[in-house]
């Protein structure tokens, strides 16, 4: 596995590194993934001053964070993973702005699992990493097979919302697919207990009508509470109101499988991507059986 440890150019050299492709695409991936315009300066900031913060302590959960993730990597390389015989180009080490801790993102022609460490490393005892590394591999190898499913592609409301739904429920519906994990930690990764992840799914089911339709229609119906329901955590206290969408998306993967390979889902385009979770939150999964044939 190739790794580029940019987190030690960040207290070296931050000058040459603030001017990176890696920086450049770790800011748009930053305000995708929080649904926020920000500037890169703005950005940096933020990551200066959490930079500036750290102690001993924090330094020592940091390189910690680094030896559990590429010790879990290396051992899905030794035991022959499925993922590990898919195309991307490693895994990046950074300092954010502790808003995302992982994801993927293209410089130029090639894909990389970014990490921000500041992220995973304040709630490293939260984690289970067998989950983490698997959901969180699968967005470069898609975006690698995919490059129309790139954050950069999209130009619209919907099309930035119905790609993250579906991005998210590939990456989730992967990790139960390719891990022995329990449903508790493959849907959250380790953040929720047995009784959360059970109020969450419930919460999913529950509400699958109402967000169905602000999703379907958020071109001209989205806020931020929207955005922490569907993607993120309106309420610290009650995390299992959010997230929901990843639920959704996971949902909708695991009915196409039945139907299509995995490779064939990885690289459908937009249009049927739309098609499916239109299909998904109008009762009829099933409207979409002829896309690729069977």
């Amino acid at each position: 596995m190739n790794y580029i440890e940019s987190y030690l150019q960040q207290t070296s050299d931050k000058t040459t590194y603030y001017s990176t492709d890696i920086f450049n695409e770790y800011c748009g991936l930053n305000c995708f993934l929080n649904d926020y315009p920000r500037e890169n300066d703005e950005i940096k900031e933020a990551i200066e001053l959490n930079i500036a913060e750290l102690t001993e302590q924090d330094h020592q959960l940091i390189e910690k964070s680094i030896s559990i993730i590429k010790e879990t990597i290396q051992t899905y390389e030794s035991s022959n993973h499925p993922l590990m015989f898919y195309d991307f180009d490693g895994v990046i080490f950074l300092y954010g702005d502790k808003t995302v801790d992982a994801q993927g993102i293209r410089v130029r022609s090639k894909t990389y699992m970014v990490v921000d460490l500041l992220a995973y490393a304040q709630s490293i005892d939260k984690y289970n990493p067998k989950s983490f590394v698997v959901h969180e591999l699968v967005h470069p190898i898609q975006y690698k097979m995919n490059s129309g499913m790139y954050f950069r592609q999209f130009d619209s409301r919907e099309q930035t919302t119905l790609s993250r739904l579906w991005l998210e429920g590939l990456a989730t519906y992967l990790t139960k697919h390719h891990t022995t994990e329990s449903e508790t930690d493959i849907f959250w990764l380790g953040y929720l207990d047995d009784d959360g992840v059970k109020k969450w799914i419930d919460q999913a089911h529950k509400r699958k009508n109402e967000l169905g339709q602000l999703i379907l229609n958020c071109s001209s119906d989205w806020s931020l509470h929207s955005q922490l329901e569907c993607f993120s955590i309106p309420d610290p206290e009650l995390m299992w109101q959010g997230r929901l969408a990843y639920y959704y998306g996971y949902e909708i993967i695991k009915e196409l499988h039945k139907r299509y390979n995995i490779n064939k889902i990885i690289v459908m385009d937009y249009e049927d991507i739309k098609g499916h979770i239109k299909a998904y939150f109008n009762g009829d999964i099933t409207a979409c059986n002829n896309v690729f044939g069977n």
